[in-house]
């Protein structure tokens, strides 16, 4: 398929013996090749226009982008893996960052007030964090559901070393 006046004829399409269609490229490699310089690549988008998903440039680099209509990137991958979720969430290099980019496993930013993470377990569980070294559990801390107390502990809140009540008290096993 040619575009153009009567002394200039531009290929916008080719179709190849093979089944493959180009579009911006004469030589597709692919069912369905689409080739650009810059911009937006690729945009599906809903009959009433209000969600799109498109492969286009962010920041110089090749994107995928999931996006609404008039407002901000929902995500968006960019071409080294690393992705960008709405509300400031980074996955970079294995790394989970909130409100920030990630230089530790999980790094978690407030721009205002505090900052708090929500462990939530449902009734009759224990809620902990553990502490892994060479994939073995050493320490624990973490709410034991049974005795209503926050413990520091070794595998898990069951094998208390320290726990705290709620009334204020605290109750050491061995030797403080």
């Amino acid at each position: 398929v040619h575009s153009g006046t009567e002394n200039v004829v531009t290929d916008v399409m080719t179709l190849l013996g093979s089944g493959n269609v180009g579009i911006g490229t004469n030589s597709p490699s692919s069912q369905l090749h689409l080739s650009k310089a810059g911009g937006t690549l690729i945009k599906l988008g809903t009959s009433n226009n209000t969600s799109e998903i498109e492969a286009r440039e962010v920041g110089g680099g090749q994107s995928l982008v999931l996006s609404s209509v008039n407002s901000a990137d929902h995500l968006v991958i960019d071409g080294s893996g690393n992705s960008i979720f709405a509300g400031d969430v980074v996955v970079n290099g294995g790394n989970l960052g909130v409100g920030m980019t990630p230089t530790e496993v999980l790094d978690i930013k407030t721009t205002s007030g505090d900052c708090r993470m929500r462990l939530d377990a449902p009734s009759g569980s224990d809620t902990e964090v553990k502490f892994f070294n060479a994939g073995a559990a050493q320490y624990t801390i973490g709410h034991d559901d049974a005795s209503d107390e926050f413990r520091i502990a070794t595998t898990n809140v069951e094998d208390p070393m320290l726990s705290f009540t709620k009334s204020k008290n605290a109750t050491f096993a061995g030797q403080a």
